[in-house]
């Protein structure tokens, strides 16, 4: 049956014979709901847990580019105050001592500062000094820096000839006049500042989050640091997302701890140091599989719900003819409601018309003006002109109004106050007319 354009449903039940219909109302109704609904619950879970690592992943990331900067910070200090020193001088001054620890003890995340000349001996430094002098001309960071000015270069973990500690480095070169090489600037960092502010903010116990240079060198872990697995192998997954540039996440096995994670990769500002955040897959799974237990249990109870509702429905073939009269209302009501948006829409045209209204429209990020027919009117120009933009609104505004209609609008933009303002405007027959604009 066909009635204003909107068709019936067929509500012959001859054609269906009742055990089919049960034998899709108890196994295949069911089985495909709930298959649908985990599916989508099982994705759901998936991209609420992406969206947490990235989000965790920046944060880190924040964190990490903060202590970064505040090491070349100090190191840009430590440079200006040796300007025009000698090393025999840096060597003697205990004052230059005394300010090395000072910084030192007022930033949390730096262990030691080093100075160390252009042979790689240290000369001076924030911790005691042994009788036999100190050198660093085997370190990564000496090396690499000696031969070109790489800006703050990032070192490897390695145990310190001072302190015994396990540490990596962050190194500035220092130059002489002639601008040649002539010493390095030393700080270090302990991987524990990173791994216990890492351990204080994850949200999971079994999540992973390292530093890693682009070499594959690991300069910090958390939860723990494995002492055993400091390099990663060529094949690893998360230098193939550091090689590819990553922006998404990935999922990855940690050879640490043998845990496979979803993994996030962000570049600590322009260094060759990346910051790896995961978090287990057992944790994604484990939330999804409580799910899957709980709406198991409810579509076995929709099941035989499902068995009960169509064996009445079979009983009662009055409910197919309540169903039709409910389509016939609901064309009818569709057709009157058409009626009424038909009665609404002109009455807003008549409004238009009478009220002398002209209706506008601007694009601010393409700084495009759209006029209506009666807008034309308004400003005294032809169809075939364009409004142009902004720009050319403001070229017609009344000199003495400009300002405050033009701040008026910038206030409307920034979200100040609505717009609504009164101006004058200049018609091209050089008249003046009155303007009263309201936007949003």
């Amino acid at each position: 049956m066909r009635g204003n354009g909107i068709e019936s449903p067929d509500t012959s039940f001859e054609s269906i014979r009742p055990y089919k219909f049960l034998i899709a109302a108890i196994v295949v109704v069911p089985l495909v709901l709930f298959g649908t609904i985990m599916w989508q619950e099982y994705r759901v879970e998936l991209r609420t847990t992406r969206q947490e690592v990235l989000r965790t992943t920046e944060i880190f990331q924040q964190h990490a580019l903060n202590v970064f900067e505040t090491h070349q910070l100090i190191a840009e200090n430590v440079n200006d105050r040796l300007r025009g020193m000698s090393w025999d001088e840096i060597g003697r001054s205990a004052g230059i001592r005394a300010h090395l620890v000072k910084v030192r003890d007022v930033y949390p995340q730096v262990v030691a500062i080093w100075l160390a000349d252009s042979s790689g001996i240290v000369r001076n430094a924030s911790e005691p000094l042994p009788a036999k002098p100190v050198s660093v001309a085997d370190r990564d960071y000496f090396q690499a820096l000696r031969t070109s000015d790489a800006g703050m270069f990032v070192g490897h973990l390695v145990t310190g000839h001072v302190t015994g500690k396990t540490d990596f480095n962050l190194a500035r070169r220092r130059e002489g006049g002639t601008g040649r090489f002539d010493g390095v600037i030393i700080t270090s960092v302990h991987p524990g500042y990173f791994s216990e502010f890492w351990n204080r903010s994850a949200r999971h116990s079994d999540f992973g989050t390292a530093l890693v240079r682009g070499d594959g060198k690991i300069l910090a872990r958390a939860p723990r640091l494995n002492p055993a697995v400091l390099t990663l192998h060529p094949s690893n997954e998360t230098l193939k997302a550091i090689r590819r540039g990553e922006q998404d996440t990935y999922v990855g096995m940690s050879k640490s701890d043998a845990t496979k994670r979803m993994y996030a990769v962000r570049r600590i500002g322009n260094l060759n140091v990346y910051l790896v955040n995961g978090i287990g897959m057992k944790v994604i799974l484990a939330h999804w599989k409580k799910d899957l237990a709980f709406y198991g249990a409810v579509f076995v109870a929709a099941t035989a719900a499902l068995l009960l509702l169509s064996l009445l429905a079979l009983k009662q073939t009055r409910e197919a003819q309540r169903a039709v009269r409910h389509w016939q209302d609901l064309a009818i009501r569709l057709k009157e409601s058409t009626g009424d948006l038909r009665i609404i829409t002109q009455r807003l045209q008549l409004a238009t018309v009478s009220g002398r209204l002209g209706i506008w429209d601007l694009n601010v990020p393409e700084n495009i003006l759209i006029w209506d027919d009666r807008m034309y009117e308004l400003y005294g120009l032809s169809r075939d002109v364009s409004p142009g933009g902004v720009g050319a609104w403001e070229g017609s505004l009344h000199p003495d109004d400009r300002d405050s209609a033009v701040e008026a609008y910038m206030a409307a933009l920034r979200g100040e106050k609505g717009y609504d303002t009164d101006f004058r405007v200049v018609l091209p027959g050089g008249s003046v007319r009155h303007i009263k604009a309201m936007g949003v």
